[in-house]
């Protein structure tokens, strides 16, 4: 049986991340350990009629990603489409899909860079080029925002205290009048059972008093938000896969935060 030389390459990346996943899940996953997700069905039910409108038109606008890479796109667009719900403007053809983002915002080769091959030996986005083509599409889809950051965590945590606290009163507000959202770029081993890679979803909510954050997770294979602790919720953010994704631009992850 003959294997690539890409296979090959592709077996000597993900085998240690498959030994790390499977470590880490034997120890914070396992039977004797508190599960670090909670579903959205099984924690506060009557959240999906009482939650905040910015919650409401996430959950109006949701799309699942179209193949294994595009995470990043099926989150900007059920952004997208909830700011449109928020701002009362319509479109002649429903949701805007992902496809028609891609179509419209060329920056950092996004459409090449989720496809199959990649562009350029690198596939998906690291948060840098996250807040790029997030900040583009705002501005091709006609957006005003008060406040936009991409903030990276993962390199250089010197400051931690200042930076969890700083993510949680930003997510805080997202239970405010629905004009502030966030975007994760998280490690989804972290949060649920499975393999330690890069993953982007939106953020649905916040329950300040239990510090727990609802994750509108965009993977087609998970069936329904979850909730997690803050303190789980920035450890995914933040994790930097102990180098091994390095050299593809994965040092670790952050969030996008926008204010309209």
């Amino acid at each position: 049986m003959k294997i690539s030389f890409e296979k090959i390459k592709r077996y000597r990346i993900f085998f240690p991340l498959f030994v790390q996943s499977k470590i880490y899940a034997l120890l914070n996953h396992g039977p004797f350990c508190k599960a670090a997700a909670t579903p959205f069905s099984q924690e506060n039910p009557s959240f999906e009629e009482s939650g905040s409108p910015g919650f409401k038109a996430l959950r109006s606008g949701f799309v699942t990603q179209f193949n294994e890479a595009a995470c990043s796109v099926a989150s900007v667009a059920t952004m997208l489409n909830a700011m449109f719900t928020m701002l009362n403007r319509k479109t002649d053809s429903g949701l805007i899909t992902q496809e028609k983002i891609l179509e419209k915002v060329r920056a950092v080769n996004w459409a090449e860079r989720i496809s199959r091959k990649g562009f350029g030996n690198r596939r998906g986005l690291p948060i840098e080029e996250l807040g790029i083509v997030v900040k583009d599409t705002l501005e091709q889809f006609n957006i005003q925002y008060k406040t936009f950051a991409a903030v990276p965590l993962g390199k250089d945590l010197s400051n931690i205290t200042e930076l969890k606290e700083e993510l949680f009163q930003r997510a805080v507000k997202l239970e405010g009048i629905g004009n502030c959202f966030m975007i994760a770029h998280f490690n989804q081993g972290i949060f649920i059972k499975g393999l330690h890679l890069p993953h982007i979803s939106p953020v649905g909510a916040v329950n300040p008093e239990k510090k727990r954050v609802l994750i509108l997770d965009v993977d087609p294979y998970v069936k329904e938000p979850y909730w997690v602790s803050f303190d789980t919720f920035f450890k995914g953010l933040s994790w930097t896969y102990n180098g091994i994704l390095r050299k593809y631009g994965y040092t670790g992850g952050g969030y996008v935060w926008v204010c309209l």
